[in-house]
């Protein structure tokens, strides 16, 4: 349950949910395939009824979570300095195509769209400042070893089986 929140907070930029409400959504979408019969609940446990559709839904947010990946990873071009968010972007993209061609992500992730979002909501937990029209770390994230922890928690919500 609070994984699921988790995910919902890290992605209340795409679907225009506030992220302080984010356990209050994932209540929502665990009732809506309760509904739908994807799962079901007996009031203390939930199972999955249709694993083909839970794994449908997981793919699609799977594209998100791989471009907040990439959009993570692509942080380590601020350690340099601050950078204006359209060369963040580019940076970015340029990281995640060999992200794709390793495996890492699916083609899907390798999208500007998603990956400002994933900007924007950095900006909202802190991992990054905007300042002066430009991206910047602040300190407590300006280092090699808390970019990579950033990326390996986004990692932690996806598979790619």
């Amino acid at each position: 349950r609070e994984r699921g929140a988790d995910v919902f907070r890290l992605l209340a930029n795409e679907f225009g949910h506030p992220q302080e409400h984010a356990q209050d959504h994932f209540d929502k979408g665990l009732a809506a395939l309760i509904a739908d019969g994807i799962l079901v609940s007996d009031g203390e446990s939930v199972r999955i009824v249709s694993a083909r559709d839970l794994r449908l839904y997981a793919h699609v947010l799977r594209g998100f979570i791989e471009s907040y990946r990439i959009a993570a990873r692509s942080l380590r071009a601020l350690l340099k300095g601050p950078m204006a968010p359209k060369d963040l972007v580019k940076r970015a993209l340029a990281v995640g195509e060999p992200m794709y061609v390793e495996g890492e992500v699916g083609r899907e992730a390798v999208a500007a769209p998603f990956i400002q979002n994933a900007f924007a909501t950095f900006v909202s937990l802190g991992y990054v400042v905007q300042r002066d029209q430009k991206y910047e770390l602040p300190e407590s994230y300006a280092s090699q070893d808390a970019l990579a922890t950033i990326e390996a928690r986004i990692a932690a919500y996806s598979s790619r089986d």
